[in-house]
């Protein structure tokens, strides 16, 4: 589990990279040149949508994992300081 978060992060790091750093409409442009630069912006947005998502999902599996440890060391201190249920037998 705690090699997830760092591999969507990682992920995240790449998709947002190859977004291209303008997203403009170039004015007087052909209508057909006009739609696919706004085809283009519409995908540089679901990327960046994608990439923080994927930000946000890393993070959850980062806080899960604390908790889980976290749980974890709790029961172990639990049921190492409960006393056994086992009672060696009497000897006469």
């Amino acid at each position: 589990m705690g090699k997830v978060g760092p591999h969507l992060r990682t992920l995240a790091g790449e998709i947002r990279g190859r977004i291209p750093a303008s997203d403009h409409v170039t004015s007087g442009a052909s209508p057909g040149l006009a739609a696919l630069e706004a085809f283009s912006k519409a995908i540089s947005d679901v990327e960046r949508i994608g990439a923080s998502r994927l930000e946000t999902i890393s993070d959850l599996f980062d806080e899960a994992q604390k908790v889980f440890a976290e749980t974890s060391s709790q029961l172990s201190t639990a049921v190492s300081s409960t006393p056994s249920l086992y009672r060696p037998p009497l000897r006469a």
